[in-house]
């Protein structure tokens, strides 16, 4: 397993190089500095994952996964001091597959890591479950809203399943991040926020109004049953 490191700051480089040598055994890790660098390395080595700073001395994250996303699929984590929503949205959109911000817990980058590198890919089943007006088609990634047919992300598709297979009842925030990372995850709460937000882009007739997806406030969700 081959695992790429973008970012600008050596110590941090090897901070979390030794966390991921503990955490996950038979990794072999590659670094660069710089983005160019890092997206020439990825043409060429096939990383199994890269983990990428946002803020690179000769180009942004941004850019670096508009690039990438050009001629790669790998999976992408971003480490980075930004924590805005705003920021973490924009990357989510550009391509990342997770986010976390500095600093972090160690055990949380670790089963981040790990989840993203699983090679068995989480298989796409039938769903046979329903609520509303809401059902899966022959995939998490498949939704209708009524007779309007929604493509979803797996993550969005994942967090739903569990929404509908819960509905009426409060889905934590911790029950969430151990359906995404395997690990009820302490600081996962704001990339959860930003999968809940795009959800509701998608079902919500309101997303600012939200009718099915509703917050309860330091706890979690709850799908509205009928």
């Amino acid at each position: 397993m081959k695992i790429l490191i973008i970012e600008d700051d050596q110590k941090i480089i090897d901070n979390i190089s030794v966390i991921i040598k503990i955490g996950c055994s038979g990794v072999t890790i590659e670094s660069s500095q710089r983005g160019d660098r890092g997206l020439q390395l990825i043409e060429k080595e096939y990383p199994d994952l890269v983990i990428l700073d946002l803020r690179l001395p000769d180009m942004s994250g941004f850019d670096v996964l508009k690039e990438l996303r050009k001629f790669s699929r790998v999976p992408v984590l971003v480490v980075s001091v930004m924590v805005e929503e705003k920021d973490i949205v924009q990357a989510l959109e550009l391509g990342a597959n997770d986010y976390i911000t500095k600093p972090f817990r160690q055990m949380e980058l670790v089963a981040r890591v790990r989840n993203l590198i699983r090679r068995q890919p989480i298989p796409e089943e039938i769903i046979n479950i329903q609520c509303k007006k809401l059902r899966f088609g022959t995939s998490i990634r498949q939704l209708f809203l009524e007779d309007k047919e929604i493509g979803l992300t797996k993550t969005e598709g994942r967090i739903l399943q569990r929404l509908i297979q819960e509905k009426g009842r409060v889905v934590t925030y911790q029950e969430i991040a151990y359906v995404l990372w395997g690990d009820s995850l302490p600081t996962a709460l704001p990339s959860i926020k930003v999968y809940i937000r795009h959800l509701r882009k998608k079902i919500e007739r309101n997303p600012s109004r939200p009718e099915l997806i509703q917050n309860v406030p330091q706890m979690g969700y709850i799908l509205v049953s009928e």
